[in-house]
Parts: C-alpha cells; sequence; structure tokens
C-alpha cells in the first residue's frame, strides 16, 4: 500500500514546514513548548531524509533539508562522481548553522536531514546553544547500494558511497548520538525515532544535559530484516529506495 504524503510548501528560507492534518495537536505542542534540533543523519541512501520527513509530519515542526543548502558549485562537483573535501564543506555547514540558529531561536523545533559525516561538524551544531540530538541510521553497505541504485533523478552518483562510509567518522561514542539500524522494518524504524524525540522534548529537560541524562540507546531495537511497508514521502520517492544525502 503507497501512501502519498502531502506536497510540502516552500518558502523564502530553504526549510519546509512538515505539519499535516493528521498531526496530533498534543504533539505539536509538546515539542513546541522548548526549541531543539533533531538531526536524522548517516550516508546516502540511509533513508535520513524519509525518516526527517516522518518525523517533521507527526510533530508539526520544521523541517530542514542539507541539499537545500548545497552549493550550483557543489552539486555540480558531486555531480561528476567526487566527493566533497572538508573546506567544500565548510560554507555548506556554515550556512545550514545559521539557518538552524535563526530558526530555533524563533521558537521552532527543527528536524534536520544531513549526513553528519565528520565529528567536528557535528560538533558545530552542539556549539549553537539549543538542545540537540542525533538519530544515525545504520546499515550494510550492500543493502544502500541498492537504494542508490533504485533511485532516480538525484544528482549523487552511487559511486560515491564509498566515499561516503570512509569520510564517516564514528558516532559510538558521542552520548548525544543515538544509532537505528536499517535492519528493521520501517515502521519499527520511526516508531524508535519517535519514541526518542518525544523522550528528548520532555519537559523534565532541564539545562545542561544535552541528552536530558537518560540513555537514549536504550530505544535501540536490533530485529530480523523485513520488508518495509511501501510509502511514498511528500517528493513522490518510495520509502524503500529512498537515499538521503
Amino acid at each position: 500500500v503507497s501512501q502519498q504524503l502531502p506536497e510540502e510548501s516552500s518558502g523564502a528560507l530553504p526549510k519546509r514546514n512538515g505539519t499535516c492534518g493528521t498531526v496530533d495537536l498534543r504533539e505539536r505542542l509538546f515539542v513546541s513548548s522548548t526549541p531543539f534540533l533533531v538531526i536524522s543523519m548517516g550516508v546516502s541512501g540511509s533513508g535520513k531524509s524519509t525518516l526527517a520527513d516522518l518525523l517533521s509530519k507527526h510533530f508539526g515542526c520544521i523541517l530542514l533539508e542539507a541539499d537545500d543548502f548545497h552549493s550550483a558549485e557543489n552539486i555540480a562537483y558531486m555531480a561528476t562522481g567526487k566527493p566533497l573535501t572538508d573546506a567544500m564543506r565548510e560554507p555548506w555547514i556554515a550556512h545550514m548553522c545559521s539557518v538552524v540558529k535563526d530558526t530555533l531561536a524563533q521558537g521552532g523545533t527543527c528536524i534536520l536531514a544531513y549526513s553528519g559525516l565528520r565529528k567536528a561538524h557535528r560538533q558545530l551544531f552542539r556549539e549553537l546553544g539549543y538542545p540537540v540530538m542525533f538519530l544515525h541510521l545504520i546499515g550494510d553497505k550492500e543493502v544502500i547500494l541498492e537504494r542508490l541504485y533504485a533511485r532516480a533523478n538525484h544528482y549523487m552518483p552511487p559511486d560515491l558511497l564509498d566515499s561516503q562510509f570512509a569520510a564517516l567518522e564514528p558516532t559510538d561514542q558521542e552520548a548525544d548520538v543515538t544509532q537505528i539500524s536499517l535492519a528493521q522494518p520501517i515502521a519499527a524504524i520511526v516508531e524508535q525515532a519517535t519514541k526518542l524525540v518525544r523522550q528528548f522534548g520532555s519537559p523534565s529537560w532541564t539545562a545542561g544535559s544535552l541528552h536530558h541524562g537518560r540513555d537514549l540507546r536504550r530505544w535501540s531495537c536490533w530485529q530480523t530484516p523485513d520488508t518495509p511497508e511501501g510509502r511514498t514521502t511528500s517528493s513522490g520517492r518510495n520509502v524503500r529506495s529512498t537515499a538521503s544525502r
């Protein structure tokens, strides 16, 4: 069964409002009480854009897509099969941090779909002055590569996946990062992520604790691989072949 989600609205800033008619008002009020940032991260093809889209619609918060912040030069460069250097990533990261900080300052909780490959770049989001949590989608390279080949009309070629894994610095020692296995149905992934976001935004949060003093990893579930239920994002991509950037 394929479900077409509502079209996203566009605005002056490269951000999209994830609200839709099915948002639970209680969840919306919950996330609006204290602005915070959730980063759905992983290599290209991990499905982070799909997860961010679904979370933003569930909680009625702002969706930001890292690809929207790339310069035309960066996109053209990657389209030739060449990975970005750290120096090329820096203006991209700076632009994202600026928009995220402005959005949070205006009281808007954000869900950001972003690769988060480099530890130093992840740290920049922690230094914005707002609570932040990372949901790291992890899976076998072969499975993710199949998604990339199934994806159409995207500038990033599958050949760049090796460079993404090479650039990805480990997250398992970072307290505010929860790794979520792709070896489970999409429904289980979304349920796990929703619980984590709800827990993170709990009113019991106290300043000074990035992860609210709780063990975010306790929600991790490693289940037997299953075929995810077909669902398309608002851009029309099927979640089984969705490859986020």
